[in-house]
Parts: structure tokens; sequence; C-alpha cells
């Protein structure tokens, strides 16, 4: 593993950890600001994503950048049009949700026949945020503070996702060979 890589490593799950804790110490603070901590935490994820992709020239999953593209944009609308209006914060955190989870699905429902601890929590955990998600749209005042722990959890979750995919880089990448994430 070459030094940058695991400098960026270190900062990158840090960052996420660090946050998982803040959110999760002060969950009645993230609700009073939540369409600022949500467009936050959509664009900072979806940056790390667009920017690692850049960076290790990991294009093999196209619909990752167009899936990255979207959210960053509907962050912005989260932004700008409810800071006054909670139930439309949690539409939209519910609308960013249902997406992520159909374009993590894609990823993770393939290796499922891997049976690897890891992937059978993600799936589940997917499932049970997609259900959570619906039930923000219903009721949004009841399910934000549930939605909110989920939040802390899925950074918790990004990071363990970092560190389980340089792992595997670096497992099958061999001296003179091209990076894991390089395509052909």
């Amino acid at each position: 593993m070459k030094k940058f890589d695991l400098v960026s490593l270190i900062i990158r799950c840090s960052i996420f950890l660090i946050s998982a804790i803040l959110v999760l110490i002060f969950r009645e603070e993230v609700e009073k600001h939540l369409y600022i901590i949500l467009f936050c935490c959509i664009f900072a994820l979806n940056m790390d994503e667009i920017i690692f992709a850049i960076i290790h020239h990991r294009f093999t999953h196209n619909f990752l950048i167009g899936k990255c593209v979207i959210s960053i944009i509907l962050s912005f609308v989260i932004l700008f049009t409810t800071k006054d209006n909670f139930n439309f914060t949690c539409y939209y955190w519910a609308i960013y949700a249902i997406i992520d989870i159909s374009f993590e699905s894609g990823e993770y429902i393939p290796m499922l026949f891997e049976k690897k601890f890891y992937i059978l929590v993600k799936i589940a955990f997917m499932a049970f945020e997609f259900y959570a998600s619906v039930e923000l749209v219903r009721n949004p005042h009841h399910h934000a503070p549930l939605h909110i722990i989920l939040l802390g959890i899925e950074f918790i979750d990004y990071s363990a996702k970092i560190v389980i995919e340089e792992i595997e880089r670096t497992k099958h990448h061999k001296i003179g060979q091209p990076d894991y994430y390089e395509t052909d």
C-alpha cells in the first residue's frame, strides 16, 4: 500500500467515524438543523466517491458517477428549498436514501453468494433502511429520529466499506500489474 493511500484511508475513515459519533451524540441538534447537515453529509459522501473514482481510475461502474452527480444535485435542492419545511426535508432525505439503496443493491446483491458476513449484514441493513425511508415519508416527525440514528450507522458502515475495499484492492494487487481499480 502506498503511503498516500494509507494516509488517505486514515483521513477518510477518521472523518466519517467522527461524523458518526457527532451525529449519534447530538441527535437533537441534528434534527434542528437537518437541512444543513443533510446537505453536508450527502455532498461529502458523494464527492468522496467521485474523487476516489478519479484518483484510482475506478470507472468500471459508470453508474457510480451518475448516481453521485444526482445525489449532489439533490443535496443542493435540500439546502436551498427546505430550510423552513421539516417535512420536505424528510421527503427529500427519503428519496435520497431510496436512490442510494437502489444503487448499493446493484453492488451487493450479486455478491450475496460469496456468503461474507459483511455483505449479509449490509443487505439486511439496506432492507431496514428502505423500510425506514418509506416510514419517513409516511410520518416525518415520528421517524426522523430513527433516520438520524441510521445516518450515524451509515457513517460507520461507510468507514468499514472504505477499509474493506482497500484490503480487497491490496490483496488482489500484484507488483507490475495495473491497480485493482483500473480498467483495461
